[in-house]
């Protein structure tokens, strides 16, 4: 019996340079594949709220927050510790605390050097999704 080999449409060396060639492309204009509007929809929603967390892990206040939780979640007396030894809660406790400080560390970095985020990555945003989807 032989096996009959089909070549999928668009994924020869062919596709490769029409899609590399230059062309800026969309979400909302991607060739010969049509996507159901929902779906195009869903899909830049889905990107702007990756830029969206992108930025927020940018800010000083997310990594204060983060640094702020790991203290909160260190072992404290009158906690219930379940079987977990002195040496384990020692172990946490350091390990939570070494965490905490380097998200303060961090949170000071992006204070000493923000990254401002103009209008021109608002604008590469919307581009490459064909439009702003709110």
């Amino acid at each position: 019996m032989t096996a009959i080999t089909q070549e999928r449409p668009g994924w020869g060396p062919e596709a490769a340079h029409k899609s590399f060639a230059g062309d800026t492309h969309s979400l909302r204009d991607n060739g010969a594949v049509r996507l159901a509007p929902a779906v195009v929809d869903s899909v830049s929603q889905f990107a702007v709220r990756m830029f969206e967390d992108a930025i927020a892990d940018a800010l000083p206040c997310i990594w204060d927050k983060r640094a702020e939780d790991l203290e909160n979640a260190r072992p404290k007396p009158g906690d219930f510790h379940g079987q977990a030894t002195r040496e384990d809660l020692a172990e946490r406790y350091a390990r939570l605390t070494e965490q905490a400080a380097a998200c303060r560390e961090h949170a000071e970095l992006l204070r000493r050097y923000p990254n401002a985020i103009g209008e021109d990555l608002a604008a590469l945003v919307v581009a490459i999704i064909g439009g702003d989807p709110r």
